[in-house]
């Protein structure tokens, strides 16, 4: 089961960049591996492909999936769900690898500094 680090009610593309700041601020280097609406367009015939949550083909939903590492040590996979302006962000469970804490230490204080975000009056 995944386990869900941060939920926000924002556009999962809001919370997209924030992320990819994030991650660089506190060292971390990440990549996109997969983006639903991406593999969606690459279809031959994208109305065949309905959305469970909006049960038709006009979706806005989103899954990105990016690989987050620290030089040297084992990636952490992350899910970016975002749906009706809300987003989820959740660790992908892995089999037979174990998650390196001190990555995941700087997942968790990214995630942290996405929602201080939120939390800021703005000016």
């Amino acid at each position: 089961m995944m386990e869900t680090l941060l939920s926000l009610p924002l556009p999962w593309s809001d919370v997209q960049a924030q992320l990819e700041r994030a991650f660089l601020v506190v060292g971390l280097n990440s990549v996109q591996s997969f983006n639903l609406q991406s593999a969606r367009e690459s279809l031959l015939d994208p109305e065949l492909c309905p959305c469970p949550y909006h049960t038709t083909s006009q979706c806005t939903c989103q899954y990105i999936v990016f690989i987050v590492r620290q030089k040297g040590k084992t990636p952490i996979s992350l899910e970016v769900h975002g749906y009706d302006d809300r987003t989820y962000v959740s660790l992908v469970p892995t089999t037979g690898t174990i998650i390196d804490e001190g990555t995941m230490n700087l997942v968790r204080l990214a995630m942290d500094q996405v929602a201080l975000m939120q939390d800021s009056p703005s000016p």
